[in-house]
């Protein structure tokens, strides 16, 4: 049975947003923002899995998925994703929030938790509380490594990168194989909807619809301190999931969980770091426990809690 899609576009500044609305239109919204180099529609599974109890609100961030690219000489800066959620939520007219963030999107649904606190209800991360931790000393040369990038890389402009970045695969099984050769628990048919969904058509081929340009260096590093201010300041209960499997492990991740007010910690047997991939049906049930039911009494099938 498929499951109801409609897609809307907002002018951000300039850039074309797309917000995907998955499941029943009148049910409860969840905003859920996807992780790096992923797309919104890659939250499907979750919203097959939820039988209309929950309604998935999932933006591409910019230069992901449907969303459009910055120009010419324009780059991709983290901070810049909460302007256009800002501009998301006004638009879809999110009064009280649910969050739901995975790896990249997790990172930003805490930093909206601590910048809109008295408007989140609760949250949900996937392996989302931010990248590894790098040292402050590291700034100088992460900042030339990004500056010599733009004037070796792309001194004649973006285009030339973004064609070298886009080298077209034969069809969307190719790209469903290539997902299964980085994650082997997709199944043939998960890989296919999610392949379908991150390509596009180009001259014959396919090509994965993320902007090229976000393999750049980052200009800064990850600043786990700073980082740490914000959950600090967010309010709203959180319940953070990791993959029992997975390999992306933060060594600092106990002291990040401590900084939150309000958590609850679990692991999923049989996952690695794309939680919402392996098990839809495990993660739905878990956003309807913590966002409709007593979280005081949470207990889900296949999470073991900390």
């Amino acid at each position: 049975m498929s499951i109801p899609l409609e897609t809307k576009f907002f002018d951000v500044r300039g850039l074309r947003i797309a917000v995907h609305e998955l499941g029943d239109p009148s049910a409860p919204p969840v905003l859920a923002l996807h992780g790096f180099m992923d797309h919104g529609l890659s939250f499907r599974g979750i919203s097959a899995a939820l039988h209309g109890r929950l309604k998935i609100v999932a933006p591409d961030f910019r230069g992901h998925g449907h969303s459009g690219w910055v120009g010419a000489g324009g780059a991709y800066h983290f901070y810049d994703y909460y302007a256009d959620l800002f501009a998301v939520i006004d638009g879809m007219k999110l009064d009280r929030l649910r969050l739901l963030g995975h790896s990249m999107g997790g990172s930003a649904a805490c930093g909206l938790a601590a910048l809109l606190e008295d408007r989140v209800e609760a949250m949900v991360l996937l392996e989302g509380v931010g990248p590894p931790a790098e040292d402050a000393e590291t700034a100088p040369d992460r900042l030339l490594r990004y500056v010599m990038s733009l004037g070796r890389e792309w001194a004649d402009g973006s285009i030339e990168v973004r064609r070298r970045g886009r080298r077209p695969m034969k069809d969307v099984a190719d790209a469903a194989e290539r997902m299964r050769g980085l994650n082997p628990r997709l199944s043939l048919g998960t890989a296919m909807q999610l392949a379908e969904d991150a390509t596009e058509e180009v001259d014959g081929g396919r090509v994965w619809r993320y902007d090229p340009l976000h393999r750049a260096p980052s200009s800064r590093p990850f600043r786990a301190d700073e980082f740490t201010s914000y959950l600090r300041r967010i309010t709203a209960p959180v319940l953070s999931l990791a993959g029992a499997d997975s390999q992306f492990v933060l060594p600092d991740l106990a002291e990040r969980h401590a900084a939150l007010r309000n958590v609850r910690v679990g692991r999923i047997a049989g996952v690695g770091h794309n939680v919402h991939h392996d098990r839809p049906e495990v993660v739905a049930e878990c956003l309807v426990s913590w966002f409709l039911e007593d979280r005081s009494a949470f207990r889900v099938p296949n999470v073991d809690i900390e």
